[in-house]
């Protein structure tokens, strides 16, 4: 088990979908190519997938099929190099985001991590997302008289989307018969407003919500400021009423291979042209293409658009 300290990264991932045009079956698929995945049943899914790295779950409902992927399983996907490709597979269509774990690991021992926490915070109150939070001590005692543990940001009444814990990584894998060095993992989890590209890399979310004086970013890293997407209706609303042009509209704007290529072009001297001018031309040769086999393409809405549209997204 190898510890990259100081680079975030996504240890959760709960993504919901349409019934009619969910991935999951692809999911499945492409996972298993990377890692083979035996079949298990539990009473809270009706489908899980396992591996010795960890597992999927996917749960199908009469109008929406949720998937939830563990940290073990992102992890294969990031080590294989296909990480692109897993986002390209779950952003093929309008999604929701229900839950999603940023993580980042320090070389440090949850002693002397859980020490600082206390010294930082001596009346067990700390502010999290704007709002004053009573910390939660979960400690394990340690054969010389010391104790670690988890510390959560949050009483076990909260009832919001975004939550914090900080643990002993080192004493959770040791459980685990996993040694590793001193090690504290900072994990955060939002439960709306994540996206795709926050899969990819979720140092943005992460440091957003991050108490500077709890940890503050490595100057390794470049932060941006993160703003949440707005939330598809398509799992409290009649499915006919998403329009086609809604659906594509949500792709566009949270599909984060295309934000990356904005976002690069915009850098380069007549990129943004260049790449204007390529959508444009892709756009009218599948318009002939179409029309050509007697179907219509509407051709009104420039290809401008759609860069400012991303690029505005990316700002």
């Amino acid at each position: 088990m190898s510890t990259n300290y100081y680079e975030p990264f996504c240890d959760w991932l709960s993504i919901s979908h349409t019934a009619s045009t969910s991935p999951a079956n692809e999911l499945v698929a492409f996972i298993n190519s990377i890692i083979p995945l035996t079949t298990d049943v539990d009473q809270k899914y009706k489908e899980v997938y396992k591996s010795g790295n960890g597992s999927i779950h996917i749960n199908r409902f009469s109008t929406s099929i949720s998937i939830s992927m563990s940290g073990g399983i992102l992890s294969a996907v990031r080590e294989s190099g296909l990480l692109n490709e897993l986002t390209m597979i779950l952003g093929s269509t309008s999604y929701n985001i229900t839950r999603l774990d940023a993580a980042i690991d320090i070389p440090l021992s949850g002693i002397s991590s859980l020490s600082r926490v206390r010294k930082l915070y001596p009346k067990g109150i700390a502010t999290l997302s704007g709002r004053l939070r009573n910390l939660l001590y979960v400690l394990n005692p340690l054969n010389d008289k010391t104790e670690t543990g988890t510390v959560y940001f949050q009483n076990k009444s909260y009832k919001g989307h975004i939550f914090l814990r900080m643990y002993d990584k080192a004493f959770e894998a040791l459980n685990r018969s996993i040694v590793i060095p001193p090690t504290t993992r900072y994990e955060l989890t939002i439960k709306r407003g994540a996206s795709l590209r926050d899969l990819i890399n979720p140092t943005d979310l992460l440091f957003n919500y991050l108490p500077t004086e709890l940890l503050s970013s490595p100057k390794t890293l470049i932060v941006k400021p993160w703003k949440p997407i707005d939330r598809s209706k398509y799992d409290v609303e009649v499915e006919s009423l998403i329009t086609d042009y809604e659906q594509l509209k949500s792709i566009l704007e949270s599909h984060p291979g295309l934000n990356t290529i904005i976002e690069y072009a915009c850098t380069l001297n007549g990129g943004s042209s260049l790449l204007t001018r390529y959508v444009e031309k892709c756009i009218s040769a599948n318009a002939e293409g179409m029309k050509r086999s007697g179907n219509n393409c509407d051709v009104d809405t420039s290809a401008n658009a759609l860069v400012s549209m991303n690029a505005n997204s990316s700002s």
